[in-house]
């Protein structure tokens, strides 16, 4: 009898899988002949009790042939159970993740191993899936690749990992004890530790391609469900799980903590968050009787709770609530392109706001919704009849302009003064809408009022009102005006800036720390925005030699 000798593998593929053994069958029979030397065939079975007979043919494929094996569970233990057991089981340095719905594109891959082999440090490689892609980039362990890669990876298929360089550096044995805590999404956590220990490399070149999603047969034909992984509180649960992987991360990188770093990578994670819950699970939620402004404002207070009182991020509280304003506002905001083409569609809209008006985060709502289709008139109308609450109309005016709503918010901050309200906020909405709208009595008015009201604040008022209000409202501005080459625009708009920060050193006198915070969001916004326009006009001012 001829006797299979057991070569030693360089790469894996590995399927988990369960409950879905055609499939699985499926994909064994599609890659066995294309198997190069040197190449395992990994199918993990999580305990399956249904289409077992495919299973069982994988089985006796896998005894006939030396580069397929054939592992089953013998209990469920769950996406994060098997996810960490493909990792374990496999023999090869190197190993691909693929569902096993979808197909590895053995030549493609046969093509990049070579690069991934050659480089001493790299410890996972993204691969591009069909409609799901990111630019090509290799970012180097540590700061940047953990800001640059961060926690988008939320489908398996096509990632790649350096299975030996993680055991080397102990990451695997990290994910061994806290995997409990990230079982919707391991591998998230995982691609953080090798952020900061190891090389990552997004590559464009399609490794996969995608088959028709399946539900397990117990599941198939039933409709999407409110259940425990995206239920608002599954979401939390995550955005707990990896707050505490992204302080986990940044500690691995063996410095001073590095509170710019892990304030970034938050903002991307509340990003991503804010997403699940407004797009893509906003269908069930609604199904389920949620409300989806109400759903959407308490997940903006979640995400500040969860950050408040964390160690040592307790003086950076206003820049992180003033990020986190942005992140709620961006997902608030009906898409620019929306757009409301007929007379009747309008006029239900116009129902519908006008009935909403009173509550806390509706009128702000009613105020993107009805500035995006684009009637200034109705705009007006609707600030006019609304039930006057001035607390929620001044707190609306700053969203409004950090989002380049330029017009809603100078129509707002026009009615607010017309009966008597001297906010700061107000006055500065009006200064760049004097500017934007070419309203120059408007525009000097404003600002010649606008240091007294700002210098009437107390210092914390003053320095919540730098970094959540005047930066986030000047930038969408002063970005369309350089966009433009409008220098005179450019030049009335700095003015607004160097009228509501007189004195910057002054300011922040008792409160150095504040000061390097403001100064680095001014040093990045001069950077980003304007850089050498900015540098040419007010080199001179007092203000500028902080920056």
């Amino acid at each position: 009898m001829h006797q299979l000798t057991e070569e030693t593998p360089t790469f894996a593929l590995c399927i988990p899988t369960c409950n879905r053994g055609d499939k699985a069958l499926q994909r064994v029979e599609e890659l066995l002949p294309q198997l190069e030397a040197g190449w395992e065939l990994l199918i993990v079975d999580n305990g399956s009790h249904e289409e077992v007979a495919s299973y069982r043919r994988i089985a006796v494929l896998a005894e006939e042939n030396p580069r397929l094996r054939y592992h089953r569970h013998d209990h469920n233990r769950e996406f994060h159970g098997n996810f960490l057991a493909c990792l374990e089981l496999a023999r090869a340095p190197w190993l691909m993740l693929c569902s096993d719905e979808d197909s590895p594109q053995t030549a493609t891959i046969r093509a990049l191993l070579p690069e991934m082999q050659a480089r001493m440090n790299l410890g996972m490689v993204r691969g591009a899936l069909p409609y799901h892609s990111r630019p090509e980039g290799y970012y180097r362990a540590g700061q940047e690749a953990l800001s640059r890669y961060g926690i988008a990876n939320t489908y398996i298929t096509g990632t790649f990992y350096h299975r030996q360089l993680l055991a080397e550096k102990g990451l695997l044995q990290r994910l061994r004890q806290g995997i409990t805590a990230h079982r919707p999404y391991p591998h998230l956590y995982l691609e953080l530790l090798i952020g900061s220990l190891c090389d990552i490399w997004v590559r464009t070149e399609v490794v996969a391609t995608l088959g028709e999603v399946q539900k397990s047969g117990s599941n198939a034909g039933q409709p999407a469900r409110y259940h425990s992984v995206y239920s608002l509180g599954g979401r939390l649960d995550l955005l707990i799980s990896l707050r505490d992987a992204l302080l986990e991360a940044v500690h691995l990188l063996g410095q001073p903590f590095d509170i710019n770093l892990f304030c970034a990578l938050y903002w991307q994670l509340c990003e991503e968050t804010f997403r699940l819950i407004s797009e893509v699970n906003a269908p069930v939620y609604l199904e389920y009787g949620l409300h989806p402004g109400l759903t959407r404002k308490g997940w903006l207070y979640l995400c500040a709770a969860a950050i408040s009182h964390y160690p040592k991020l307790h003086p950076y509280k206003e820049r992180i609530l003033a990020e986190l304003a942005r992140i709620y506002g961006q997902f608030c905001a009906p898409p620019q392109s929306e757009g409301l083409r007929d007379v009747g569609q309008f006029s239900a809209l116009l129902a519908e706001v006008k009935g909403a008006a009173g509550r806390s985060d509706s009128f702000l709502e009613a105020l993107f919704r009805l500035d995006a289709a684009g009637s200034l008139s109705d705009l007006g109308r609707y600030m006019q009849s609304a039930p006057f609450n001035a607390q929620e109309m001044v707190a609306a005016v700053a969203p409004l302009l950090a989002h380049g709503r330029d017009r809603a918010a100078f129509i707002l901050a026009m009615l607010l003064r017309k009966r008597g309200h001297r906010h700061p906020t107000v006055c500065l909405a009006m200064a760049l809408g004097g500017a934007v709208w070419n309203h120059a009595t408007v525009w000097n008015e404003a600002v010649a009022e606008l240091p007294a009201l700002v210098e009437a604040l107390p210092a914390e008022g003053q320095r919540r009102f730098y970094l959540r209000v005047l930066l986030p409202a000047v930038n969408p501005a002063l970005q369309k005006a350089s966009a433009e080459n409008d220098v005179g625009r450019m030049r009335q708009l700095l003015a607004v800036v160097q009228a509501a920060v007189p004195d910057l050193r002054g300011a922040f006198s008792r409160d150095l720390l504040t000061l390097d915070l403001f100064a680095e969001e001014a040093q990045r916004w001069c950077r980003e925005q304007t850089g050498t326009i900015l540098t040419i006009l007010y080199r001179d001012q007092a203000w500028l030699p902080v920056v």
